[in-house]
């Protein structure tokens, strides 16, 4: 169990800094909507991004589809 005081290395340091800085507890409000806002742009990041390559995918895959169709109609 930790005791603020008691453990001297960096590594027990290292370890008893992250959980106000986790929660977000150590410098109030302000901090916890920085967090908040910081993690929802994490997630509008990635979620733009796999639309924008799922975008990509699919013009290609209708472009083919589209120029397979007419080179059938052509044949005919």
């Amino acid at each position: 169990m930790w005791h603020y005081g008691q453990n001297h290395t960096a590594g027990d340091w290292i370890l008893w800094a992250m959980h106000p800085l986790h929660f977000g507890t150590l410098w109030g409000t302000s901090i916890k909507i920085l967090w908040a806002l910081c993690g929802l742009a994490l997630a509008i990041v990635a979620v733009t991004g796999l639309l924008m390559y799922w975008n990509r995918f699919l013009r290609h895959q209708l472009e083919w589809l589209n120029t397979r169709s007419e080179s059938c109609e052509l044949h005919q």
